[in-house]
């Protein structure tokens, strides 16, 4: 298995599915799909360092790529619910952060996984049953757990749920809560969130 890639990030390629890079190591280019949030991690033309998932299939061989470790564990916890493929398993990563997912799961959110596109609630509530033990064993930072909001204001996760309820995706809304000031109040992040939603 391939557990990690080091090389130069020759392109960003976002889609209406799963983003992906093209990372040249020892002349070779890879295509490696991953979530939305890692690809705002990488900038063309930078050395960078990838954890990776190889995915093989009878039709096709896939390569899965994760900024850190955890995400990467988590993935992996994820596919191994029945139900789950590798698609979803990183569409649920792309709308929900791994450290909100941890707190959703084991608190028995069903309706945030639900906001998952392809995410029913048959699934959501199999996830939880399944993984709601076992993400205790995994080594990610408990800092980084009970702090699950770290790069968010109280405000910036209060607008993003304000939103979800009122039907947007995790994932649209935290795109649009993120592009505006730190500094606005919960209702001004709301207010102008919604009018980058209605373009």
């Amino acid at each position: 298995m391939i557990y990690f890639l080091k090389g130069v990030v020759e392109e960003i390629n976002p889609s209406d599915g799963l983003p992906s890079i093209v990372m040249s190591v020892g002349g070779v280019g890879y295509d490696i799909k991953i979530s939305y949030p890692t690809s705002l991690e990488f900038k063309i033309g930078e050395e960078s360092k990838i954890y990776t998932y190889l995915h093989v299939r009878e039709d096709c061989v896939e390569l899965y790529g994760f900024k850190t470790i955890d995400e990467k564990a988590f993935f992996k916890l994820l596919i191994s619910v029945s139900g789950v493929g590798t698609k979803v398993g990183i569409s649920i990563l792309s709308d929900i952060p791994y450290t909100d997912l941890y707190n959703f799961i084991d608190i028995g959110d069903t309706n945030s996984l639900t906001g998952v596109k392809g995410i029913g609630k048959k699934t959501a509530e199999r996830i939880i049953l399944e993984l709601k033990d076992r993400i205790k064993k995994l080594s990610i930072s408990t800092k980084c757990i009970d702090n699950n909001k770290s790069f968010l204001s109280d405000n910036f996760e209060n607008a993003i749920e304000a939103l979800v309820v009122l039907g947007y995706s995790y994932d649209e809304s935290s795109k649009a809560v993120f592009s505006l000031d730190k500094n606005f109040s919960l209702e001004e992040l709301i207010k102008e969130s919604l009018k980058i939603l209605s373009i």
